[in-house]
């Protein structure tokens, strides 16, 4: 038989290719990584030791493997795929492509090859292809790609599992395009294949045979078999179809399906799986080898002959049996079982029992002609279903009503008892009375369990009515229950008038509330409700009242709250009111049970008394004035700071500056307050100017402030009526202003101070120091450039030369310059007796000063210390008595502040013998 898959493909040149550059571990499936081993497999290992299922065993003898095109690793397009993290329908296994392999997984990017494989088309895919299509050309197919071996079964059938994964499935292109696939199976010395994949119809699987509905173009065919299509991603174009989680960079994929075929055991076989594109180079397809799925030797089985999953399930505690399958031509020449790998003793026969869950392995050795070593080996992993039985419904009732039991899934038997008796065989049970209730099932696969629960029934309800059930008047009273329920009825005898929790009641009467609570529990009360009767409050207290003064009004009773209002707010919430504004007030009153009541008054105002001062606010200093009342009052009182208490009379005498207020009362008794301020014109007056200037100078004297006259005299005579007076001599001056009618007087002495005379510079040129000496005594600054001026009059660390000085009042008087000079220490002296140049003069040294002479040799010549102010020191040229000889000797001036001044003296005496 032949089974085969036929692609054809458009030629359609694609305008849009790019590849994303982001590797999405997460999302798309794994192909030739070489983190896993696998991927660095041969193909004869791929074969061998990912296809065929629990490991090849040499006694199925794969041989002559065989691929096309044999492409360099980056350029294969076959290999191990592993699904990663997504939801690929294989683990792993093995791929064949008719582009490049790197195109399909690892990193998103389309898969479109042009023609990268080289090849043409393949022969033995042509005469597959044709038992459909007998106008197939080899001209027009591309890509064309293999894998073929030979094998020798040691059973009489194989299967394995795969699934077909193209571009094709994109736009329109599954009604008419689809790429040329087959897998092919024939006897070794056969001359034609079988071709292993076909639906169960015998309907060949394609893109165009497996596919949706596309839009109007064509109608969707065989779509069970159809998983779906992948969502567009960065740029690859949208495919059609359900969508399928991302997995790999196709466009869509069918579901898994089996490939299945009869074969002799211990027959040498060929197989070849082939696939190409058709048409046009460019869409790509692949088929996906599920690893593991091609048995070729030995099965485990149940006791009907059923191939068992790699996991099997039991009742826990229950005993099944297992089956090593053989079939009717294959014979083992023994047996060894495996329980969690430990060999199992006495286990040497095809079957064996297991009642513990665990991984049972058998390990047969065929009856293979020659075979010694070969053997075969394969396991399933027994698992207890875990059968946990669960007892819905509600595990509480309402007295005097019933629940229903029911079970979380559909069982084969039931039986539900009370403890005494089987009271139900049916899914549910209807309970009526509290207590311990068991259900007892067994499932689909004969598994038994049993379960318990405890039903308790609820009290009666007894819902009770709070509330005031007595209201006033023109009001309403609500009334609610003490606890929460599901349901509420409220009815005065004739009519439900609420199913809220609570009831507004407008009219006296009977009530009767009936409730159900969350349980559906039923319950109900009644209550009579009563009307109070009307309040009338009244006001009392005085309606009218001075302005500026309040009246107070209270009512007649106590109640329990009160509110007086002046018709736009709220005043007051005590008994009484106190009133400021003459207007309408009105109180509402409620009483201890709630119940509203209220009254309105006029309220008036008298008006205010309006009392006026009259007479001067302003008097001299040292006068007064008088200050009365306008008539029309029945009692004026002053008050003022002249006034100890109040003063009754009308008119008041003032004296004191300040402010004095009249307070009168009317025949209504009301008051009136004026308030006047009295001023006492106190003149300040001051004369600005300095009390001393220098003598010769001109001093302008002047008043403060600006007044309506001035008067300047010197006590005797007037000088001046102006507001500036100008002094030129020492006295007392006299100033007369008048303000407001009012005068003051105020007096300056001034003194016309002479100029300071410099009577002399004492200089002590040695210690460069200058002393001035200034006529009278006083204080003064000083200065040598008329800018820097200082207050001492010593001048220190002069240089030889030329100065000035001047001196200067602390008033600005100043006198200078004087001329000074700083000379030299002199270095000669003729001690020869004509008086010139005989002695070597020092003067105006300070006290404490030390001078001493030495000769070359530094014998000490001279030696004198300074004790009085005015003292000179002089040397004659002579040691002893007898002049020295002429040469050179040296001074030593020692200061008072520790400074030494040294230097040389020139001694000439022109006559030696004397």
């Amino acid at each position: 038989m032949l089974y085969y898959i036929c692609f054809m493909k458009k030629a359609y040149v694609l305008l849009f290719m790019f590849i994303v550059n982001c590797y999405i571990s997460q999302n798309i499936i794994s192909v030739n990584d070489l983190k896993y081993v696998e991927s660095s497999y041969s193909m004869e290992e791929l074969i061998k030791k990912v296809l065929i299922s629990d490991g090849y065993s040499d006694c199925v003898n794969v041989e002559n493997v065989v691929f096309s095109p044999n492409l360099n690793y980056k350029q294969r397009n076959y290999g191990y795929f592993n699904k990663e993290n997504t939801g690929f329908p294989f683990k792993e296994g093995l791929f064949l492509s008719t582009g490049y392999a790197s195109s399909i997984g690892n990193m998103i990017s389309s898969v479109y090859s042009s023609n990268v494989l080289g090849n043409g088309g393949d022969m033995d895919l042509i005469k597959a292809l044709q038992a459909e299509n007998p106008g197939i050309s080899i001209s027009k197919m591309f890509d064309s790609s293999y894998i073929e071996f030979d094998f020798v079964p040691l059973k009489d059938e194989i299967s394995f599992n795969y699934l077909l994964a193209s571009s094709e499935y994109t736009k329109s292109y599954p009604c008419s395009y689809t790429d040329g696939f087959a897998l092919l199976l024939k006897k070794v010395e056969d001359a034609d294949y079988v071709n292993l994949a076909v639906l169960p119809d015998n309907t060949p699987v394609s893109v165009t045979n497996i596919r949706p509905k596309v839009g109007t173009y064509c109608l969707d065919k065989n779509i069970e078999f159809y998983a779906g299509a992948y969502k567009e991603l960065n740029g690859i174009p949208k495919s059609v179809g359900n969508y399928l989680p991302f997995e790999m960079n196709f466009t869509g994929r069918t579901i898994p399906l089996t490939a299945k075929a009869k074969v002799e055991p211990f027959v040498k076989y060929h197989f070849k799986f082939v696939i190409a594109d058709y048409l046009d180079p460019i869409l790509d397809s692949a088929v996906f080898l599920e690893g593991g799925s091609l048995n070729l030797s030995v099965k485990i089985t149940d006791k009907n002959g059923i191939d068992l999953d790699k996991e099997v399930y039991k009742c826990k505690n229950e005993q099944i049996s297992l089956f090593a399958k053989l079939s009717s031509q294959a014979k083992y020449l023994s047996f060894k079982w495996y329980y969690n790998g430990v060999l199992l003793s006495g286990a040497n026969t095809y079957k064996i029992d297991a009642l513990n869950p665990g991984i049972y392995t058998v390990v047969a050795v065929p009856d293979i002609p020659g075979n010694q070593t070969c053997s075969v080996t394969t396991s399933v992993e027994v698992k207890d279903i875990n059968q946990s039985l669960k007892i819905l419904g509600n595990l509480e009732f309402c007295k005097g009503k019933s629940t229903i039991l029911s079970t979380d899934k559909i069982y084969s038997k039931y039986s539900w008892s009370n403890g005494q008796s089987i009271i139900s065989t049916q899914p549910t049970c209807e309970v009526t009375e509290p207590g311990t209730y068991t259900l007892r099932i067994k499932n689909d696969k004969g598994c038994d369990a049993v379960s318990s629960v405890q039903v308790e029934e609820y009290p009666a309800l007894n819902p009770e009515i709070k509330g005031n059930l007595k209201f006033c008047k023109g009001k309403t009273t609500i009334l609610s229950t003490d606890k929460i329920y599901s349901k509420y009825s409220w009815s005065n005898g004739h009519n439900v008038i609420s199913t809220e929790s609570t009831c507004e009641v407008t009219e006296a009467g009977k009530y009767t509330l009936k409730v159900i609570d969350k349980n559906d529990c039923e319950g109900a009360v009644s209550v009579q409700v009563e009307e109070y009767s009307e309040l009338n409050p009244e006001i009392k207290g005085k309606l009218k009242f001075c302005k500026g003064k309040t009246t107070i009004l209270s009512t007649d009773k106590i109640y329990s709250k009160y509110s007086w209002s002046n018709g736009h707010n709220v005043i007051s919430t005590e008994p009484t009111c106190e009133v400021t504004e003459a207007g309408k007030y009105t109180l509402k009153v409620i009483d201890k049970n709630d119940c509203e009541g209220a009254v309105s008054v006029q309220v008036e105002e008298y008006p205010e008394p309006n009392p006026q001062v009259i007479g001067n606010l302003t008097y001299c200093q040292g006068g007064f004035t008088e200050l009365q009342g306008n008539d029309g009052y029945v009692k004026y009182t002053w008050s003022g700071p002249n006034i100890k208490g109040e003063s009754p009379n009308r008119i008041h005498k003032v004296d004191q500056p300040g402010k004095y207020t009249l307070k009168v009362i009317d025949k209504n008794g009301c008051e009136g307050v004026v308030s006047v301020k009295v001023d006492e014109n106190k003149i300040d007056v001051h004369i600005i100017g300095e009390k001393e200037f220098c003598e010769g100078d001109r001093l302008t004297l002047s008043s403060n402030k600006v007044f309506e006259s001035y008067e300047w005299s010197d006590g005797i005579n007037t000088l001046s009526n102006k507001s500036e007076f100008v002094v030129t001599k020492s006295g007392t001056y006299y100033l007369t202003v008048r303000y407001k009618g009012c005068t003051k007087i105020t007096q300056i002495t001034v003194k016309a101070i002479p100029y300071p005379t410099i009577s002399q510079v004492i200089v002590s040129s040695i210690e460069g120091k200058a002393e001035v000496i200034v006529y009278p005594k006083g204080n003064y600054i000083y200065s040598l450039d008329s800018f820097t001026w200082q207050s001492s009059n010593i001048f220190e660390s002069l240089n030889v030369g030329f100065y000035k000085v001047w001196v200067k009042t602390l008033l600005g008087c100043t006198s200078g310059p004087f001329n000074f000079k700083i000379t030299d220490i002199p270095n000669i002296i003729t001690p020869n007796g004509d008086g010139i140049n005989d002695i070597w003069k020092l003067k105006n040294l300070s006290v404490g000063t030390q001078i001493q002479i030495y000769n070359r040799y530094g014998k000490l010549l001279f030696e004198k210390q300074v004790i009085n102010k005015d003292e000179i020191v002089e040397w004659n040229g002579k040691y002893l008595g007898r002049k020295v000889e002429s040469s050179s000797y040296w001074y030593v001036i020692t200061l008072t502040n520790g400074k030494k001044i040294t230097g040389w003296i020139a001694v000439r005496n022109y006559n030696e013998l004397d």
